[in-house]
């Protein structure tokens, strides 16, 4: 595997889950990590959790179905740690709502943060 040691990562649903993982396992390969999440508490948490192991760690708050936000967090990212050199699009969501009860707005948001066109986006930031 390559030596990961000083890269910077990008985490989108990063506070729980897979997500979780994926950002405790790249801090503990020594890369710097920005995690993303719409849950503010849940961010928080996870982030004080792997401060507590010495990681290089923080934590953004965003929707990522929303450009606005997600373009905040990137900048925010670049300008905490650099160029972004791993990005990770993990967010996702299931809508809450059983099959025939979904509204128009919850199928919006749930194509808004699985679009095609946030990984595009993502991937500009290792343009930077």
């Amino acid at each position: 595997m390559q030596d990961l040691t000083g890269r910077t990562a990008f985490v989108t649903g990063a506070a729980s889950g897979i997500g979780l993982g994926i950002a405790t396992a790249l801090s503990q390969a020594g890369v710097k990590v920005m995690l993303c999440d719409i849950e503010e508490e849940a961010l928080a948490t996870a982030v004080e959790k792997l401060k507590l192991t010495n990681a290089a760690v923080d934590g953004v708050r965003a929707d990522v179905s929303l450009k606005a936000e997600l373009q905040a967090a990137a900048d925010a990212t670049v300008a905490r740690y650099g160029k972004v050199h791993i990005l990770v699009n993990n967010a996702g969501v299931a809508g809450g709502r059983g099959y025939g009860h979904w509204t128009d707005a919850g199928w919006d948001w749930v194509l808004g943060v699985r679009a095609p066109r946030r990984m595009a986006f993502l991937t500009s930031l290792s343009d930077r």
